[in-house]
């Protein structure tokens, strides 16, 4: 589900992410800091370390605010998965969009949004794309919040209805014809091992 690192000791909870997500890459790993004036140090140093989120004892660790912490850094770490499996077959250049993408497979963004983001016109994004023998804008993202939901739709016990609420599809069944429109694929078939390659 997920790993939580708080600070023990003399000895910083950065220090243990990267041999924790060496050892569990599928895993989000969220900090737990409490507040106070090495609040901003040791944030930092989380996320250096590779840490999908922070959580502060006492401001973000109960109800609705840990439960999009800990929804953010599953989202996180999926982008992470995703990208790692995608690296081989993407363009130095093309990265960066990619990665913004799937970060985001969860909420409403737009081709707009995503050329704001890398301060170019729609158009410019197109030509991009289509020099890496890539689909157009509005279909990379289809297919990035395609690929984050191939991997959460791998993991144990994961229900269909919880991974389409979880990233914005109208319902499970629009989230079905999305993987059968774009992949020709099942649900069953991305449950089965190896179902996000």
């Amino acid at each position: 589900a997920v790993v939580l690192v708080a600070a023990a000791g003399g000895r910083g909870a950065a220090d243990v992410v990267p041999a924790l997500r060496a050892c569990w890459p599928q895993v989000p790993v969220v900090g737990v800091l409490r507040p106070g004036p090495a609040l901003a140090r040791e944030s930092l140093a989380l996320a250096r370390a590779g840490a999908h989120d922070v959580v502060v004892e006492g401001i973000d660790d109960t109800g609705a605010a840990l439960r999009a912490v800990l929804q953010s850094a599953a989202r996180r770490s999926a982008a992470d998965v995703v990208l790692d499996a995608l690296a081989p077959v993407l363009a130095d250049g093309i990265r960066p969009l990619v990665e913004w993408a799937l970060q985001r497979a969860g909420e409403p963004i737009t081709v707009a949004d995503l050329a704001a983001v890398f301060g170019v016109h729609r158009r410019t994004l197109g030509k991009w794309l289509a020099a890496e023998g890539l689909p157009g804008p509005q279909e990379l993202l289809a297919w990035c919040r395609l690929f984050v939901a191939a991997h959460q739709l791998e993991q144990p016990g994961a229900a269909v209805e919880a991974v389409a609420h979880d990233l914005d599809f109208a319902s499970s069944n629009a989230l079905r014809n999305a993987l059968h429109r774009h992949a020709r694929l099942r649900v069953a078939d991305v449950r089965r091992p190896g179902g996000l390659r």
